[in-house]
């Protein structure tokens, strides 16, 4: 009665390891590849890329109130949306 049950318990017990097994060897596999994608992005991609300021408006000071005048009507949307920072210049 017990050989009944070993059976099928060693052949679950295989399978389960062999599952285990191709399953690592798969993982292992999709990250060498990823690693080596990595590697040529990292050969082909432009990584200097800066940030730059540039003059676009003015602010004044007029009678208690501020007046922005602007030199470049692209930024005219976000200064209406009040997407901008104000900071101090030393």
């Amino acid at each position: 009665m017990q050989i009944d049950m070993l059976i099928p318990l060693a052949i679950l017990g295989a399978i389960i390891a062999y599952l285990l097994y191709s399953r690592s060897m798969y993982e292992k596999e999709v990250v060498e590849v990823y690693e080596e994608k990595l590697k040529q992005w990292k050969e082909h991609s432009d990584t200097t890329v800066t940030s730059q300021k540039r003059l676009v408006a003015l602010v004044f000071d007029q009678d208690y109130e501020l007046s922005i005048e602007t030199l470049d009507d692209k930024c005219v949307d976000r200064l209406s949306r009040g997407k901008f920072h104000i900071g101090k210049l030393k």
